[in-house]
This record gives structure tokens, sequence and C-alpha cells, in this order.
């Protein structure tokens, strides 16, 4: 009986609920998915964020993945969580799909082992590519983050609290990603090369998470280093997504002086709202940003010598040239005119290449690989393999039934010549 041919979709999981970049990449991977047609059911997956699950956009219809392929939308650490939550039936008889994201130039060794729960890997920026597919045994394909900022998505009656008297150079982050990693400090080294202490007209927002316990000490680092300078305006708050897009869309330039970033995702919403970036010149962001729509600084590579948190000792990235980002944050604020036609071609490019169309297309073509290609050929292999089992199993029955026959034969000529031997003995 020919097999009927399962509906082609995709059932995507992740952090659905989550207002964090990873929540924020995987709602907007949905909406590509859909805004190019190919059916996208979402399933939820919560973790430990119960804290931070506020954002309610996706309807959740029966989290059963009926569709042939998983897009499973947390980076690799979580895989023993995603299990105990969905169990190891979810990825039986599927395509399944892991979407990661790394910031350092080397893959672990200890996370090859995660590569055997997936057909292939999905990952934001060549960055990552580079570094995954090193040590991958799979397909690793990039697709970057949609972006997706409408006017509507932004609360225009939100108080940022930012005067429209003063030039705001605005830094977003959450103490969870590592301030190590973001580089905080640097931007507040940056910040007063620049411009100094108790400056009137040019301040420096730093917008950050309200960090758990066990990132008291890197509050403290911030905290002691911005000091007493009253020209930074530092925010500890959980915002809502419009909120936040209103902080961003009242400041006048967005800077990052990261020393990695899988993609950069804040950068690339920022510039989606025609905002002119200064950061790093290194990493993911590289896959948006160069010299025609944004400010690169320049950097210098480093050894990381230390465990810090998921991020092993022995590996490297980038050290900012804190003096050049000064340099650059001081020629934007003297050259506001210039800066706002680089913060518009910024937008062009978001635009014209991270829209939910271009990524959803993209995601399109590889699907429709795994449709029309890859999926085929694996029922085929099943199909053949199967056959080659029934096969041998067939031959190894007519192996064990010629070796009764012969031993029936062999017994019953045995059992005749011992009759024949009586019956000559008695004449």
């Amino acid at each position: 009986m020919k097999k009927e041919k399962q509906i082609f979709g995709v059932n995507m999981s992740g952090l659905f609920n989550a207002e964090i970049g990873f929540g924020e990449a995987i709602r907007n991977n949905l909406k590509a998915l859909k805004k190019v047609g190919i059916p996208a059911k979402p399933i939820n997956f919560n973790m430990q964020l119960n804290h931070r699950l506020n954002d309610t956009s996706v309807s959740f219809e029966d989290n059963v993945n009926d569709y042939p392929v998983n897009i499973v939308h947390v980076n690799m650490d979580t895989i023993w969580s995603f299990l105990k939550e969905k169990s190891s039936d979810f990825f039986e008889d599927k395509y399944n799909i892991g979407y990661w994201a790394w910031e350092m130039e080397e893959f672990p060794d200890e996370y090859i082992e995660y590569f055997k729960y997936y057909d292939e890997i999905w990952t934001c920026s060549r960055y990552c590519l580079d570094s995954i597919s090193l040590k991958s045994d799979i397909p690793v394909i990039d697709i970057p983050h949609p972006i997706d900022i409408q006017k509507k998505d932004i609360n225009e009656n939100f108080d940022t609290g930012l005067s429209a008297d003063c030039y705001h150079f605005l830094f977003i982050f959450d103490y969870n990603s590592l301030i190590e990693r973001k580089n905080t400090l640097a931007v507040i080294d940056a910040y007063e090369k620049a411009f100094g202490k108790e400056n009137g007209k040019v301040k420096l927002v730093i917008k950050t998470s309200i960090p758990g316990h066990h990132l008291s000490k890197s509050r403290n680092k911030v905290k002691t280093r911005i000091g007493d300078n009253t020209s930074i305006i530092y925010k500890e708050e959980m915002l809502r997504r419009s909120d936040l897009l209103a902080l961003m869309d009242k400041a006048d330039c967005y800077i990052s002086l990261h020393r990695s970033e899988g993609f950069g995702l804040t950068m690339a919403e920022a510039m989606a709202l025609g905002k002119p970036v200064i950061a790093t010149g290194y990493s993911g962001n590289l896959d948006f940003m160069n010299v025609n729509n944004s400010f690169l600084v320049k950097y210098k590579m480093i050894k990381h010598e230390y465990d810090l948190s998921v991020l092993p000792k022995n590996n490297y990235w980038s050290d900012p040239d804190t003096d050049h980002a000064a340099e650059l944050m001081n020629f934007i604020y003297e050259n506001q005119s210039f800066a706002k036609e680089i913060g518009q071609k910024a937008k062009e490019d978001i635009q014209n290449y991270f829209s939910l169309e271009a990524i959803g297309n993209k995601m399109k073509k590889r699907l429709d690989i795994i449709e029309n290609v890859i999926l085929p050929e694996r029922d085929s292999y099943e199909v053949k393999n199967n056959l080659i089992k029934l096969m041998s199993e067939n031959k190894i029955l007519q192996k064990r039934v010629t070796y009764l026959e012969k031993g029936f034969y062999n017994r019953a000529r045995k059992k005749i010549n011992e009759i024949l031997k009586k019956i000559k003995g008695r004449n």
C-alpha cells in the first residue's frame, strides 16, 4: 500500500513568550515563514524564565508537532531542558533542525554531542557558521534573524525620560549575556573620553535588565564604574517590547562595543529605526553592518584566558579601541546631519536584506530542498533498507528450511539404515 504523503510544514519550538533577544528572534522567524507561505506551527517552550514571559503576541493551538519538520529554536546547552519538557518523542520520525548561536571563534568540543539530536543546524550569521560548521558532522546553514519593526509597534505615549534638548547615545544589554562579552565598561570609557563628566548636552543612556542575585557582582562593577557621573542615565528595568522600541526611537545614536556577537539584534533594530550605529567591527554584526551604513570601531584580537559562564577559556574575541570609539562619538555629535544620512542608509539596508520576506525566502529555499530532495531520498532509503532487510530475512529463512530439510533427510536415512541392518541380521 502506498504511503500517503504528509502535508509539508514546520513545527517551530522555542521561547515565544520571552521578552529577550531569543524570544524576539523566534517570533520574527515564525512571521517570516508565514510571510512566504510556509505552513508553520508554534510550539511553546518556557524553560526557567517564568518572570520574563510577558509577550503574548503568539497564540498556540495544541502544542502538537504535526508537521514533518521541527525547528527547535533553543541553544545547544538548553537541549536537556527541552527534552525534559517535550521528551525525545518530539524528535521521532521528524526532520530536526536546531537553531543555534555561538559567540566565540571556536565551538567547544563539549557541545559536539548535541549534533546527534538534529539533521541540520541553522545559525544566525556567517560568524556563527564558521565556528559551528568546523566541528559539525551535519549541514550548518546561515539563516539570519529577520528584523520587523512597524510604526504601530512603538508606544509613542511611553515616557522615556530623555529630554529633547540633549543628544543621547544608547546602549542596551542583558546581565545574563555577561558584561564581559557585552563590554559594558568600555562603552562608559569611550563616552567619558569623548565628553567627560557632567556634560549637559550629551548623555549616555545604559538600559539593562534586572539582574538575578548570581549577577550582583556584575551589577556592582557597572554601578561603581558609572560612579557619580550624572551624564550617564542608568535604566535597570524590564520594559515591554513597545516601550523598549520607544526608548530606542527616542535616542539619537546607538553604540555597542561588544567583544563578540552571534548576530547583534539591538544594533540591527536600531538601524531599522534609522539610527546611526557605532559598533565593534567584528563578529555577527558584520553581516548587516559595513562602512556605508554604520560606524565601525577598530579592534585587536585577544585571548580569553578564563572560563566565563558557558564561554570556555582559551578562546578568542575582540578588544575594541575605546579611543577610536570616542572619536566616532564626537564625530557623530558634531556632524548630526551626516549621521542621520548614514542612519537612513542603514534603515534601507535592513529593509532590503533583512525583512520578513527576504529572510523568509531564504528559509523557503532551504525548506524546498528538504521537502523535495532530502525527505523523499530518506523515505526511499528507508524503503530500500526495509526491502534489503526483508530479502535478507527471506534468505536466512530459506537457509533454515534447507538446513531443516537436510536434517530431516539425514535422520530418515539413518533410521532406514538401522531398520535394514536389523532385517539383515534376522536373515
